[in-house]
């Protein structure tokens, strides 16, 4: 018999045993086009494109965290329900963006990441949403969909697909952490200075495109 702890720790050795580093990674960095890149890391049919190729990594990520939760204790499979649930928050982005500046549904449909049911989120009816007020009415009831409400609400004046993007970031952060600490004691001790790193990132990156790409005060 083998463990759910074990199946997962084998998992990673194989996907640890697939990273390119060395002369594998030499050879990439040598490739001459996208085409001979993708070629090595991706299975038939190979990508037209980097955007394709990227997609493609991405998607491939999102289905592999989801087909680990039911093998983890209850706590880390809340966290890693809510870690996979960042390809959602990135969907809403596009779709955000997409509204903010009138372009039509099929301009970010070809970018969207394809998520299990229980994240989808309904994508096809937000993906075709004409408006902020449209796209949260459509949005499924939670804690994204509230962050989005009270965005509205306190930057109706100076809409900007910027404080919207913000305020799903804080909220998928500030759940992170709660399921974090939900972690039983050694588990805690090691993965919280981790989501603490990727939150001090995201103020770095939020202070930094606020002041220098939108001119924003502190406040």
């Amino acid at each position: 018999m083998i463990s759910n702890q074990e199946f997962v720790a084998a998992l990673v050795h194989g996907r640890r045993s697939r990273m390119a580093e060395g002369a594998r990674l030499r050879a990439f960095a040598q490739a001459g086009t996208v085409a001979d890149v993708t070629g090595q890391v991706l299975t038939q049919p190979a990508a037209a494109s980097a955007a394709e190729a990227q997609l493609r990594l991405v998607q491939g990520l999102a289905e592999e965290m989801t087909e680990l939760v039911p093998y983890l204790h209850e706590a880390a499979a809340e966290l890693l329900r809510w870690i996979a649930r960042r390809f959602q928050v990135e969907n809403l982005k596009l779709m955000i963006r997409r509204v903010m500046a009138g372009a039509p549904a099929e301009a970010v449909k070809a970018h969207l990441v394809r998520l299990p049911l229980e994240l989808n989120g309904g994508v096809k009816g937000l993906s075709e949403a004409e408006s902020m007020k449209v796209l949260v009415r459509s949005m499924p009831r939670g804690l994204l969909r509230r962050e989005l409400i009270k965005a509205l609400d306190l930057y109706h004046e100076q809409p900007r697909s910027f404080f919207f993007e913000a305020a799903l970031d804080r909220g998928y952060f500030r759940e992170l952490l709660e399921r974090a600490g939900a972690l039983p004691g050694q588990e805690n001790a090691f993965f919280r200075p981790v989501v603490v790193q990727e939150i001090d990132i995201f103020h770095l990156m939020l202070l930094t495109r606020g002041k220098f790409a939108y001119g924003l005060e502190l406040e």
